[in-house]
C-alpha cells in the first residue's frame, strides 16, 4: 500500500467498478504508463486535443504537468485503471469542488484510443457520478468543455447531463505547438447533473454498463 500527502478539499479514495477501478493519481506511480498511454503515438497524443495543456513534449515535463495539477486543493486527480488488463488507460478528475455549495465538476479527462467507445468512459463517470451525489450528498455535478469538442459534449449528454449554455470567450489556452505559441480563445460549453435527476440517470447508465 502507498503512502502519499494529499491536501485536498476532497478526501482521496478509490472507487472500484466491476470492470474499472479509480485510484488517486499518484505520479510516482502511475505517471510513467500514463505517459506510454498518452504519448507513445500521434494517436494518443490526441487525446489533448481539446485539454488545456498537453501533450508533453518529455516525461519529466509530463510528471511536472500531473504535480502541477495536484497543487490544487479543489482539484482531485484519478487514475482509470481497466481491471481485467490492470493496465492504467488515462485519468479523470474531479475540480472546482465547493462544499459549501454541494458542487463538483468533473474534468481533466482522457482515455487512450485503444479503450475509447468501449464501456470505460461510462463507468468511469458512473463511479464518479455515484461517489458525488451518493456518498457525498452533492446536488450539482458538471461538465464542461471546449465549445468546438462536439464529441466530448455528445458523450456528456449520452451519460445524462443537460446542456445549459454556452459561455463564450471563457479561457484563454496557450499551448506552445513546435515552439511557437499559439494562443486560442475558448468557447465552453456547460452541462450538469443535479440531484433530483440522479436516480433516473444512475438507472439508464446500470442499464448501458449490463
Amino acid at each position: 500500500m502507498y503512502k502519499q500527502n494529499f491536501n485536498f478539499v476532497l478526501e482521496p479514495v478509490t472507487l472500484n467498478g466491476k470492470r474499472i477501478r479509480l485510484e488517486p493519481l499518484v505520479p510516482s506511480i502511475h505517471a510513467e504508463e500514463l505517459f506510454e498511454a498518452s504519448h507513445a503515438t500521434l494517436e494518443t497524443r490526441n487525446v489533448f486535443e481539446y485539454l488545456p495543456y498537453g501533450p508533453s513534449n518529455n516525461f519529466k515535463d509530463f510528471m511536472k504537468l500531473l504535480n502541477d495539477i495536484n497543487q490544487d486543493k479543489h482539484t482531485l486527480l484519478f487514475c482509470i485503471i481497466d481491471v481485467a488488463s490492470d493496465k492504467k488507460i488515462g485519468v479523470v478528475g474531479y475540480l472546482d469542488t465547493q462544499p459549501t455549495h454541494k458542487k463538483v465538476e468533473i474534468g481533466h479527462i482522457w482515455i487512450t484510443p485503444s479503450f475509447q467507445r468501449t464501456y470505460a468512459n461510462t463507468e468511469t463517470n458512473f463511479l464518479l457520478l455515484q461517489y458525488a451525489f451518493e456518498s457525498l450528498q452533492y446536488i450539482r455535478v458538471t461538465w464542461k468543455c471546449d465549445a468546438r469538442n462536439v464529441n466530448s459534449r455528445k458523450a456528456a449528454e449520452r451519460l445524462g447531463f443537460r446542456y445549459e449554455g454556452t459561455l463564450r470567450n471563457h479561457l484563454l489556452i496557450r499551448k506552445i505547438v513546435n515552439g511557437i505559441e499559439i494562443v486560442h480563445k475558448r468557447d465552453s460549453d456547460y452541462l450538469s447533473i443535479i440531484d433530483s435527476e440522479w436516480n433516473g440517470v444512475m438507472e439508464d447508465l446500470l442499464n448501458k454498463l449490463k
